[in-house]
This record gives structure tokens, C-alpha cells and sequence, in this order.
């Protein structure tokens, strides 16, 4: 019987090795071939055994270490590809009428409806922050007719949800005066 002897090993840590065997044909097999697959394998075997020990942290019987991302990151991630894909559906869907990004890293979203041409344009969009339990929203709308354009930035203002009494509502905050120390 004659055995071939595939080394798999992770080549940047040399952390884990395996060794698959597999039965191969018995065409000219030989006591010759027999010995040097013997051979072979032996010296794959310790070879790998040195090279898996030149790394100081590698035990026998250890796990390669996986580095994990955090939860938390995990869902930022999520989060992202799932805005992705519900703002292509929409886009598609409306004919590109509405634009819904979200960006869960920086807990922000972009929000848009409207159509923008090159004869005429009326736009509703915003950019949505998410902070401390609520929605701070920076809208704007844009209304063009032929080569003009009308640019109106609407004021900041906050939603925050709320209750009182057992009632639930979303309060709405525009600031009147707003001043930066």
C-alpha cells in the first residue's frame, strides 16, 4: 500500500499543522517506493514539528488565536451593509427618487427624496447624527428650474423621544439662538 502525505500548514504563524494521508494506487509499487514514501513522511513529520516550534508562543495542543472583532464593531459593520442594501432596493424601487445611506461607524444616515435633473430639480435631503438617545437632523431643499438653482439649508433641530406620565412622544428641538464657545 502506498501513501501520499499532504502538509498543510498556516504559513504565517505556523501555528496549527495537519497531515492528511490518502490511499493512492498500487501501480508499480515497489519495496523501494514503500521505503522512500516511509521516508518521506517522516522527514515531513519532523520538519514540520521544528518549523511549528520556531514560533515561541505555539504550544501543542493550542488553538490558533483568532483575533475577534468587538461587538459593538460587529454591529457598526451590520449596520452599514444592511443600509447599503436597503438604499440600492429603494433606489431601484423609486426609479433613484429616494437615497438612504447609513454609515454605522459614525452613527449617521443620509436620507434624500427628490429628483435632480438637468432641466429641473426639487430636493428634499438630510443628514441624520445619532447621539446621546436621539436624532440631530441637517436638512436642506433644493428647487432648480432649467440652469437655476435655489439652495434653502433648513435649521438644525433635534428629536428626542420622550415620556411622561406613561405617555410616549418624540419632542422636537429648533433652536432659536445658537452659539459656539
Amino acid at each position: 500500500m502506498r501513501l501520499a502525505v499532504h502538509v498543510c500548514a498556516d504559513l504565517c504563524h505556523l501555528e496549527r499543522t495537519s497531515f492528511v494521508a490518502r490511499r493512492l494506487p498500487k501501480r508499480g509499487m515497489s519495496r523501494h517506493n514503500g521505503s522512500v514514501h516511509r521516508f518521506v513522511v517522516i522527514a515531513m513529520m519532523v520538519g514540520a514539528s521544528g518549523a511549528a516550534r520556531a514560533d515561541s508562543n505555539w504550544q501543542w495542543g493550542s488553538a490558533p488565536k483568532r483575533v475577534q472583532r468587538s461587538v459593538s464593531t460587529q454591529i457598526e459593520d451590520n449596520m452599514t451593509e444592511l443600509g447599503r442594501q436597503v438604499g440600492a432596493h429603494l433606489g431601484k424601487l423609486s426609479l433613484d427618487t429616494v437615497e438612504f445611506r447609513i454609515d454605522g461607524a459614525a452613527r449617521r444616515a443620509q436620507l434624500g427624496l427628490g429628483r435632480r435633473a438637468t432641466n429641473g430639480a426639487i430636493w428634499l435631503g438630510g443628514d441624520v447624527q445619532f447621539a446621546d438617545g436621539g436624532a440631530r437632523i441637517d436638512a436642506s431643499i433644493e428647487v432648480g428650474f432649467g440652469r437655476h438653482r435655489l439652495n434653502l439649508d433648513l435649521p438644525t433641530f433635534e428629536l428626542v423621544p420622550r415620556a411622561d406620565f406613561g405617555a410616549h412622544y418624540v419632542e422636537l428641538r429648533l433652536p432659536l439662538l445658537e452659539r459656539a464657545f
